[in-house]
């Protein structure tokens, strides 16, 4: 009976199973769920892996962020430099918020030279991705490993230190120093950052409108007495000056051009509107804040007007007799009604605008005299709105006698004169001394330093009678950073600008060519230029923006943007050469060219007077940056 009942049970459990098979109504919902793992799969895993990915971005970001911290720290020892470092990284990790299982996270520091400082710090991290992070849990199926290397220091650097000469820079701006002495003490402090570092090597290039260069004494002869100007190859922009300065040389011309200048902004006190008449009388009188087109504020008392105190006391002894107000005590006090007086400029419009304000005083004051409140003061009214005066076209002659404009004929090198450095033209006649200025080589090797000069050709350097005997030489590249120092604290401001020429030259003691020496070869150092000036381009060899419009001096526009194309061609050219350039505009520099002359915004700073110190030490801290390895 059990062996028949046992074959009846597996014949119903075959039976039943192939009836199962045979089914068709619950197979879509089977089949769906057979597929739903591979299906999610499919589409997690890549996911994931993205995910897995960003958590290793995080990581290394964080992990560069710690060596980076250890190796700027100054802190003394390695015990300190390693605690900085692991919290940065972890806080770094904390606010990205990350899973990660972490087995190690260390700094460790070595030196390339075998010596007890330490110049490469490398942040080591050792971890997985956590589960949390991923979809599946299949987090620590990535690892998230990582290594930040920092190298500091040992970089060979070669800095040519450009710096403006100019006229401009003796001036004080009614301060206690001049500009020159405020870039002495400015160049000389970012010299001394890098004091003792011998992998530093530093250049002085000082211009004005030239350069002076203790290269051999040329022997030239006079190239306006002797050439013949319809031999000169006007092609080129360049050759048509030459060719155009050269018959100007050689013939009495008349000529006329038209120029555009902007005018000088005069103030018109009528346009004033709702104004009293003292403050009428203040403009009149050019007070402060009334003094467009400089931008001030002016502070003044209108009036005060004394009031006197009284007070309630009681008054007899009777019980009727009450309170009665008498005067108590005679004490006076004043109320003083003051204005400030805001002057700006504002799209091309210039403006005042008045602040009104009261404030009371032990003592009286005068109407114009300076307020005593304080800083508040409620906006009243815009009480002058003149617009900035428009550009002036004029027609000019300009009469030229032959030789007028040759080498020294006629011009007193002594004085300022508005002529091109062309009139400079070095004359070997035996009597002059040749004293190492140089002027803009030929067109288009006037805008770079990384053509060495021949003899006799457009490469060739110009010799020039100085400008101004005072201008200091220009110093190649040297390690001996006092020397450097001496250099700078040997200028002497006189002249006019060239900014193109401080330029080529910065580059020249870069260039490995001749004819200067101290330049590293290219590819073996970085090459760096820190460029300051205080003013606009003035004059180069061929042009000079001053013209006398037959009552005075003015600045014709289209020449300055014409010598200012020069200057960014220059920049340019040694951008394209691997040179990494700083500009520093004092006062009153064109901060659009010097911007776009640098090699980037960061590395273009303006600076006020008294700011200039503070410039050129956050260049030097911009130079030592340290830099990522990995």
């Amino acid at each position: 009976m059990l062996k028949c009942r046992g074959t009846t049970m597996l014949s119903n459990l075959s039976y039943s199973i192939a009836r199962f098979l045979r089914h068709r109504r619950g197979n879509y919902g089977m089949m769906a769920a057979l597929l739903t793992v591979p299906l999610l799969i499919a589409v997690t895993v890549p996911i994931d892996t993205v995910r897995a990915l960003g958590v290793r971005t995080v990581v290394q970001q964080a992990s560069d962020a710690a060596a980076l911290a250890a190796a700027t720290s100054g802190l003394a020892t390695a015990a300190e430099r390693s605690s900085l470092a692991d919290s940065v990284f972890q806080a770094n990790l904390d606010s990205a918020k990350t899973d990660l299982n972490i087995s190690s996270a260390k700094l460790v520091e070595s030196s390339s030279s075998g010596g007890s400082s330490p110049d490469t710090y490398t942040y080591s991290v050792v971890a997985t991705v956590g589960d949390g992070a991923t979809i599946l849990p299949i987090g620590t199926l990535f690892d998230a490993n990582i290594d930040s290397v920092v190298k500091t220091g040992n970089q060979q650097i070669d800095i040519a230190l450009v710096l403006d000469n100019s006229g401009s820079m003796g001036w004080d701006d009614n301060t206690s120093t001049t500009r020159m002495t405020e870039l002495k003490n400015a160049a000389t402090t970012f010299v001394d950052q890098f004091a003792g570092n011998s992998s530093i090597k530093i250049a002085l290039v000082p211009f004005d409108s030239q350069v002076r260069v203790n290269l051999t004494a040329p022997a030239v002869d006079n190239v306006y007495d002797t050439i013949d100007c319809t031999n000169i190859d006007d092609s080129t922009e360049s050759g048509r000056l030459e060719k155009a300065l050269c018959e100007a040389n050689q013939t009495t011309t008349t000529t006329t051009r038209t120029i555009t200048t902007q005018p000088d902004f005069e103030m018109d006190c009528s346009l004033l509107t709702n104004v009293s008449s003292y403050e009428t009388q203040w403009c009149n009188a050019g007070k402060l804040g009334f003094g467009l087109p400089l931008e001030q504020q002016g502070r003044w008392v209108v009036s005060s007007d004394a009031r006197t105190r009284a007070e309630c006391v009681k008054w007899g002894g009777n019980w009727w007799s009450g309170y009665y107000c008498k005067r108590y005590s005679y004490s006076t006090y004043y109320v003083i009604d003051s204005r400030v007086y805001i002057s700006t400029k504002e799209n091309d419009r210039y403006r005042i605008y008045r602040y009104s304000g009261t404030c009371e005083s032990e003592s009286s004051y005068n109407s114009g005299d300076r307020t005593p409140c304080g800083a508040v003061h409620y906006y009243d009214a815009m009480i002058f709105d003149q617009p900035e005066p428009a550009p002036v076209t004029q027609t000019v002659t300009d009469t030229s006698t032959a030789y007028d404009n040759g080498p020294l004929n006629g011009k007193d090198i002594t004085s300022d004169t508005y002529t091109p450095d062309a009139d400079l033209i070095f004359v070997a006649d035996g009597v002059t001394t040749y004293e190492g200025c140089y002027v803009d080589r030929a067109m288009p090797y006037d805008i770079t330093g990384y053509v060495t000069p021949i003899d006799g050709q457009d490469t060739a350097y110009r010799p020039a009678q100085c400008a101004e005997d005072s201008l200091s030489y220009v110093t190649g590249l040297s390690d001996q950073h006092a020397t450097i120092k001496n250099k700078i604290n040997a200028m002497t401001p006189s002249g006019w600008t060239n900014i193109t020429i401080g330029v080529a030259w910065g580059m020249e003691t870069l260039s490995a060519n001749a004819p200067l020496s101290g330049a590293r070869a290219a590819g073996t150092s970085r090459k760096i230029i820190v460029l300051m000036t205080d003013g606009e381009n003035t004059q180069n060899y061929w042009k000079n923006v001053n013209v006398w419009n037959g009552r005075q001096w003015v600045v014709d526009q289209p020449t300055r943007d014409w010598i200012n194309a020069r200057t960014s061609a220059a920049c340019n050219t040694a951008k394209a050469n691997g040179v990494e350039i700083y500009t520093v505009n004092l006062v009153d520099g064109d901060s659009s060219l010097l911007s776009g002359c640098a090699d980037n915004p960061d590395q273009a700073v303006n600076a006020i007077r008294g700011g200039l110190e503070k410039a050129f030490k956050d260049i030097a801290t911009q130079i030592k940056r340290t830099y990522l390895a990995s």
